[in-house]
């Protein structure tokens, strides 16, 4: 398989995902995420052991709304921060470079150095979108005769444990998975960062190769 074609084997948003969460996975960031799940639940768990005399079904369906509107506004806040981060990138890397990266195998030698590039950033984008469009689905249908309202006020006439378990595991999924979109807003930066150092030292070597093919020379003349 040539640079070429491997560069372009991936067709799909989806094919690039299976491949990117997995060579760009960060442990760190998913056992944060899952850290504050389980404080989540928790202090959740403990409010509904207790009868919820901390937080009764409509306080924390307010929670969920107040979860969801903060994702909502952050997300769409800082895509355009990374869209410029990646746009930064690639305006400041010369064709030259991309080629050589392109080329260049990764640990994984179905990979390249520039799709592990890519991919990181790529990954931090499909998740950002994917949690932002949860936060409009859950904000369209948390309103006030939504069926959010509706499915929790059956659930806790059927029984209130069951109403409160329902609210409090979309309250603690939600909280968890605002803390690791957050957490890859550091991935991304570090990636950035990491990225425009290889490119120096790429553009560096490439301006160090011509002096030295000329010196050679000089010394035969």
């Amino acid at each position: 398989m040539t640079w070429q074609q491997r560069l372009n084997q991936e067709k799909s948003l989806f094919q690039i995902y299976k491949i990117a969460r997995v060579v760009a996975f960060s442990k760190g960031n998913v056992i944060a995420a899952v850290c504050v799940f389980l404080v989540a639940v928790l202090l959740l768990g403990s409010n509904a052991f207790t009868g919820m005399v901390f937080a009764s079904i409509p306080t924390l369906q307010k929670a969920i709304n107040s979860a969801a509107d903060t994702g909502f506004t952050f997300t769409s806040t800082m895509l355009g921060f990374l869209i410029s981060g990646f746009a930064i990138f690639a305006s400041i890397s010369k064709p030259d470079i991309l080629i050589i990266l392109a080329r260049t195998d990764y640990k994984d030698p179905r990979i390249s150095e520039l799709q592990f590039i890519f991919f990181n950033f790529i990954l931090v984008f499909i998740h950002y979108i994917i949690f932002l469009g949860a936060c409009v689905i859950i904000k369209i249908v948390s309103g006030d005769s939504g069926p959010l309202p509706k499915a929790l006020e059956l659930a806790n006439a059927y029984n209130e444990a069951i109403g409160c378990a329902l609210a409090s595991t979309l309250l603690a999924g939600l909280l968890s998975w605002l803390a690791f979109v957050t957490l890859l807003l550091k991935s991304f930066i570090w990636n950035l960062y990491q990225s425009v150092l290889i490119t120096i030292q790429i553009e560096d070597l490439l301006k160090q190769t011509p002096s030295k093919e000329n010196s050679g020379s000089e010394q035969k003349k």
